[in-house]
């Protein structure tokens, strides 16, 4: 084997290694929620029921407001509120009805510069 062979290779290995450490917390959209799994609706088998999105080249299925409420995420199902939402999820899981916390209750949004606080519409 050549010396430049094996250092290509041994390169390869550390980058490697190092590329999946440093994605481990990534969030984009490739790898998001732990490397190429489905969104939690999917996983939970939970319906969006909201109208569908256009987002200009692409349409993107949304969640009511009932639903927003209930599990404390914005209309693209991103978690606003993680208290509620893993409330809500346990109640999925264990197959109970989820309470609507009622129309008068705020609906969670991410701020504008997604930020982690939270801001009620």
């Amino acid at each position: 084997m050549s010396l430049r062979l094996f250092i290509f290779m041994l390169l390869g290995l550390f980058s490697s290694r190092s590329a999946s450490a440093a994605g481990a917390g990534f969030r984009g959209p490739v790898g998001h929620n732990g490397g190429g799994l489905p969104p939690w609706w999917i996983l939970n088998g939970v319906k969006p029921d909201g109208p569908i999105k256009d987002m200009g080249t692409w349409k993107a299925t949304s969640f009511s407001h009932k639903q927003q409420r209930e599990f404390g995420i914005n209309d693209l199902g991103e978690v606003q509120d993680q208290k509620r939402f893993e409330s809500a999820l346990k109640m999925v899981r264990e197959g109970k009805q989820l309470e609507d916390p009622g129309k008068d209750a705020q609906v969670p949004r991410q701020t504008p510069d997604h930020e982690s606080s939270v801001q009620y519409e």
